[in-house]
């Protein structure tokens, strides 16, 4: 069963961990979560790294120690290149939920091979929650999840994912929502013909829904089956829906990454509002 007991937030002080936390600290309230909050030195030379490391073990214990006080929070500090210290950290503590912003992707995996982001998105199996609008999160008594929407693309992670989105809407009394694109449509003839083919477009992605949920429990849910790209597509959807959240996928059933990873990617580039991709 899906669980968000342990929730790992990397700090690196900048503006937009102040927006991630309410978001960390929203979750660790609705779920009664363990908070560990890491922070990573990079040190070329021996001889300052005791230094810096004591500045920032500092700092960290004063983040936001006064909005924090009220959940079981950990801090670790430790001299290791950012992604490496945030694999281990995942290995050892086994967090349920990595929250981490992104700071612009572009390209993503072309362009983005140092990113941190990029690299706990493709590298690691938990689910990740970012946004590229962290720094514009509200207060965290404002935070509110009303809406959730769901994409899939019928990968063998199609059903596990729209579980994992149910039981999360179920959390929050949300709403669901499911987007699945379907690529632009090149189908000649009138625009009565299109329109048709897209009803029956929509028709075959609702009878294929029904398949990957296999007998699962998903609520009623709004369905947007959209002739677009994916990013342009979820995207679109999400604004059209008002969702305060999506899930996506970016991993297999395995854990490998899927083979359209980098559609992942730019839907959480594109995206109007935070993602959980799982």
């Amino acid at each position: 069963m899906p669980q968000i007991r342990k929730i790992l937030f990397p700090v690196d002080f900048a503006y937009t961990c102040y927006g991630t936390a309410r978001w960390v600290e929203s979750f660790a309230r609705r779920f009664d979560a363990e908070i560990l909050l890491l922070h990573a030195v990079e040190c070329q030379h021996a001889t300052s790294t005791k230094e810096h490391l004591a500045s920032a073990k500092a700092r960290l214990e004063s983040f936001l120690s006064s909005d924090l006080r009220w959940f079981k929070t950990d801090r670790l500090c430790v001299a290791e290149e950012p992604y490496t210290a945030i694999a281990h950290a995942a290995e050892s503590w086994q967090p349920d939920l990595i929250t981490i912003p992104t700071h612009g992707m572009g390209a993503f995996r072309s362009r983005m091979v140092g990113s941190v982001t990029a690299k706990v998105l493709h590298d690691l199996s938990c689910p990740v929650w970012t946004s590229l609008h962290a720094e514009a999160a509200p207060q965290t008594d404002s935070i509110q999840i009303r809406k959730i929407l769901c994409a899939v693309d019928f990968s063998k992670r199609s059903t596990s994912m729209l579980q994992w989105a149910a039981w999360f809407a179920g959390q929050y009394g949300a709403e669901l929502g499911i987007v699945h694109a379907v690529g632009r449509l090149n189908v000649p003839g009138t625009w009565a013909e299109r329109e048709d083919r897209h009803i029956q477009i929509e028709a075959q992605a609702r009878t294929r829904i029904e398949e990957v949920t296999n007998g699962a429990y998903v609520p009623p849910a709004s369905l947007f089956v959209i002739a677009e790209p994916p990013a342009v597509a979820v995207s679109r959807a999400a604004s059209e829906f008002g969702a305060d959240l999506l899930v996506i996928g970016r991993h297999e059933e395995d854990g490998s990454p899927q083979d359209n990873f980098q559609n992942a990617c730019s839907i959480i580039e594109s995206a109007p509002c935070p993602v959980i991709s799982i």
